[in-house]
């Protein structure tokens, strides 16, 4: 396969990319291509001021090549999408779910307003991912506040190809997607999808974990119900980790043994033998006894029973 193919071809890169997927294998240092993401750049001469407006976490403390998950959230403090956000040289980088990207971009641009800020959506542009339990040292890939074993890293077809041929020839094990996402899950990282938009407060999704949510500065939108719940002590709601023996649909509601609607999934992908579903979901701390999907699923007719990591 040649490297302009790879350049002008998405179809020929995605080719490429399964050619080299191999299953993950434990504490392995692990790259992957991440379709999942898409990227808007954010420009300016009053980007960093409107993002800090519009996102959770505390921008103007955003160092260079680092990367912070955040949220961009409705008046009512619900995330509407989770971010990974940026900051470079010329600007800023939001990596946001693909599924939210068109219902969530020109959502965002209707506060631009006068602010002296682009918000461009870059089409030819791939994410890649890098999971180093080990502390290699300085690599292109931008760590992840709270999780610096994540790495992310954006930019054209061509850099993409010969970043991906250089740390595949240093040892790099090749994965999938839905295997990077098992990691995600495992880590405790929420992203949000359309099943799941503008459901949970980012308390709720954990974002204070990774930097993505300060209570210090100034205003955006949703801050009010955030603070409020934040400084009520009202966060009753929290991220776990589930065992399933199938999967479970985002958005999915999470009963315990009284019946009561106790949580709702955000996330599921198979675990790495295959043996059973990992099932990320946000669910009450007052639960009663074990938690189930709603409704059947079963061969007998009874919930699919959810049973918690310790």
């Amino acid at each position: 396969m040649t490297e302009s193919a790879a350049i002008n071809d998405i179809e020929t890169w995605a080719e490429f990319v399964r050619s080299r997927e191999k299953a993950d294998q434990p504490d392995s240092t692990a790259l992957a291509w991440l379709p999942g993401l898409s990227v808007v750049r954010a420009e300016g001469g009053d980007a960093e001021s409107f993002l800090d407006g519009q996102f959770s976490a505390a921008v103007g403390e955003l160092g260079q090549d680092e990367a912070v998950l955040t949220a961009w959230h409705d008046p009512k403090g619900r995330a509407v999408t989770t971010v990974l956000m940026s900051r470079d040289e010329s600007g800023f980088e939001l990596l946001l779910p693909s599924s939210l990207m068109d219902t969530v971009l020109p959502k965002l641009r209707l506060y631009v307003l006068r602010a002296q800020v682009n918000l461009s959506a870059q089409q030819d542009t791939v994410v890649l991912g890098r999971w180093d339990d080990n502390d290699s040292g300085e690599t292109p890939f931008r760590p992840l506040s709270g999780l610096s074993a994540a790495g992310f890293w954006s930019g054209p077809l061509s850099e993409a190809r010969s970043l991906w041929d250089e740390f595949e020839a240093a040892g790099d094990l090749p994965i999938r997607e839905t295997e990077w996402r098992r990691r995600e899950l495992l880590a405790g990282l929420p992203r949000l999808g359309p099943e799941t938009s503008g459901r949970f407060l980012p308390q709720f999704l954990g974002l204070d974990h990774f930097g993505g949510l300060s209570f210090r500065k100034g205003c955006y939108i949703g801050q009010e119900v955030i603070a409020r719940t934040h400084y009520l002590g009202k966060v009753k709601q929290g991220l776990k980790l589930a065992r399933c023996q199938q999967a479970a649909p985002a958005g999915a509601a999470v009963r315990d043994s009284a019946d009561r609607l106790v949580g709702q999934v955000l996330d599921s992908v198979a675990a790495s033998d295959a043996s059973h579903w990992l099932v990320q979901i946000v669910v009450r701390e007052n639960h009663d006894g074990e938690l189930h999907l709603d409704g059947g699923g079963e061969a007998d007719g009874e919930a699919p029973a959810l049973k918690l990591f310790d």
